[in-house]
């Protein structure tokens, strides 16, 4: 693996990371490589359901943000084209996850990632699996300033 590779990978990480709505949820980027990412997410109590345990939805999308680090490490811009989610165990106010996300294959188009949130004692919280589709343009065009936006 190169350094130019490591280097935009750890980029893409650091600006998905970075959007509205993952710095909403208090992720922070730990670490990208090729087809690889890596987060922690402290849960909050805005996270939580009705009765004290994190949100299913809170874990789905911290996990399908790093499955878009991973997919989306080499520089192509890639969506997701279907996910699945199946949780393990609950999590409380101020526990610490971790969610790590592993490329399993990519071809042209698509790409396969196996994406595990777990806290920070080991415990498995949910497992996420996740196609991506692969489109024609690049992230770089997402990461410039707009000319409408403030820089």
């Amino acid at each position: 693996m190169s350094d130019d590779a490591k280097a935009l990978a750890q980029k893409v990480g650091r600006w998905m990371c970075d959007i509205p709505f993952a710095r909403t949820l208090g992720i922070e980027f730990t670490d990208a490589d090729v087809g690889y990412g890596l987060a922690r997410m402290v849960v909050s109590k805005e996270m939580l359901n009705g009765v004290g345990i994190i949100h299913g939805g809170a874990v789905f999308a911290f996990a399908d943000t790093i499955f878009g680090v991973a997919c989306n490490s080499e520089g192509q811009v890639a969506v997701a084209l279907s996910c699945s989610i199946t949780f393990s165990a609950p999590s409380y106010e101020g526990e610490v996850l971790i969610c790590e996300a592993k490329q399993l294959s990519r071809s042209r188009k698509t790409g396969h990632y196996d994406v595990n949130v777990h806290k920070e004692d080991g415990t498995h919280v949910a497992h996420y699996s996740g196609t991506a589709y692969m489109r024609s343009d690049h992230v770089d065009h997402w990461m410039e300033p707009k000319s409408s936006e403030p820089l």
